[in-house]
């Protein structure tokens, strides 16, 4: 999400900056334990075999809509990770 300059951070919000990229992601919806299935398979398997690497930059969940809008049971999600073409040497 893009925030105006002049934002600050105030504790129940932090912000960080990251330079364009690449990014794989998987939608996700439902418990934590889907989560944990869905990024066992964009890591283990996905990402194997896509010819794709992790790029230097920390993978984030982006909320669709207000997190936690459907309790702690429930999560709908995008979990995005940072990517490089693997066949690029770096």
């Amino acid at each position: 999400m893009e925030v105006p300059g002049d934002t600050l951070a105030d504790g129940e919000v932090s912000i960080n900056t990251f330079p364009p990229c690449l990014v794989a992601e998987v939608d996700i919806k439902g418990s934590i334990e889907v989560e944990l299935r869905a990024l066992d398979w964009l890591y283990l398997t996905w990402l194997p075999s896509s010819g794709y690497a992790p790029a230097d930059q920390p993978a984030f969940e982006a909320w669709n809509g207000r997190p936690f809008a459907h309790g702690m049971e429930h999560f709908e999600l995008r979990g995005q990770l940072p990517v490089v073409d693997a066949s690029v040497p770096l």
